[in-house]
């Protein structure tokens, strides 16, 4: 088990020098627009609150485990309800570690966006927006063993748990809180269904996390910022026919170096009629993070909820360690629609 754990953790930092980002991410990255970009906030045109869940390396027996929960509330011009000015949102996240979970990492975040619109029709609007939060990043020592504990002299001829570990006294400390600040801005096109006879929408997007480059080191007397954490990420909605739909979308990220990139589409096939008051649709799709994995994920929506599952199959060297057994994700999208007649913009957000 211990050689096991050794190999996982070499390999995965090995892993994190070539291609992962440090700042833990989603599969169902569209499922958590707000952890995304802060001008998603102006996009959505009902009040929506969003949570995921992941778990990944369950092999190993203390699978790393990261949640989120947003929410979003639209603004809208109060002489023209149909219009959006843009939109406020907050975000809370959490990252668990290690054995016993004594690793954490916890984000509260809330922030704003504006709405600029471009064309008279209304199809063309960019949104910008900003983001302030708080994270601590805590280590929990209690169950940590160091040299410094074993005592040779008798009763105890071993591990000596009364004896405090100096490295966490003098060393290192248990928690760092510090603020954030991102940025990001998005373009969308969103034309009117009456004058397409295949309506089809399209947006792109770029945010900057990190802005102001917060100090993280848990190691007394040391500096460690924060690298700055690049996000782009871009796709369109295409009607195929009145029940079927193609959004292909790709993500880029980078940090401190290393690069990310999601790539793939998903299919929307409506059910039940979209003059129904809360039509039906089932969704599939399949991604591909390169150097890392492949991805499944399916959902099933309606007006109001969206559930959607993924699925991370290993393609790295990281399957040997972790036996094959990839990491699973679930989000839950729920919307609170109080303007019927505003024209949404179809994103890949499931």
């Amino acid at each position: 088990m211990r050689f096991r754990m050794l190999v996982f953790w070499i390999t995965s930092m090995w892993l994190v020098e070539t291609i992962q980002a440090q700042d833990p991410n989603f599969s169902q990255f569209y499922a958590a627009p707000l952890y995304l970009n802060p001008a998603l906030a102006g996009v959505e045109k009902d009040v929506t609150f969003s949570a995921n869940f992941r778990s990944q390396w369950r092999s190993l027996g203390f699978p790393q485990q990261i949640g989120q929960f947003s929410g979003i509330f639209p603004l809208h011009n109060r002489r023209y309800p149909v219009i959006q000015s843009g939109g406020i949102g907050f975000s809370i996240y959490n990252d668990l570690s290690g054995e016993g979970n004594n690793f954490r990492t916890t984000g509260i975040q809330a922030g704003a966006a504006y709405n600029l619109v471009l064309s008279r029709d209304y199809a063309h609007i960019v949104s910008f927006g900003m983001q302030i939060g708080m994270i601590q990043k805590a280590i929990d020592f209690t169950d940590l063993r160091w040299g410094s504990q074993y005592n040779a002299a008798a009763p105890f001829f071993g591990f000596d748990y009364t004896v405090a570990p100096s490295i966490t006294t003098n060393l290192m400390r248990d928690k760092a809180l510090y603020p954030v600040v991102h940025s990001g801005v998005v373009w969308h096109f969103n034309p009117d269904r009456v004058h397409y006879s295949r309506p089809f929408s399209s947006f792109i997007g770029f945010s900057v996390s990190n802005l102001n480059r917060p100090d993280e080191s848990l190691i007394r007397g040391e500096s460690s910022q924060l690298p700055l954490l690049f996000r782009m990420q871009g796709g369109f909605n295409y009607e195929l026919s009145p029940s079927f739909k193609i959004m292909p979308n790709i993500l880029w990220m980078r940090q401190n170096g290393n690069n990310q990139i999601n790539a793939g589409t998903y299919f929307s096939y409506e059910m039940t009629s979209s003059e129904t008051q809360s039509p039906a649709q089932i969704m599939a799709g399949a991604w591909y993070r390169i150097q890392d994995s492949f991805i499944l994920s399916a959902a099933i929506s309606n007006s109001k909820y969206t559930l959607g599952f993924s699925y991370d199959i290993n393609t790295s060297s990281l399957r040997y360690t972790s036996r094959g057994r990839g990491a699973w994700e679930l989000s839950l999208t729920y919307r609170i629609i109080k303007n019927k007649a505003a024209r949404r913009f179809s994103t890949p957000l499931l």
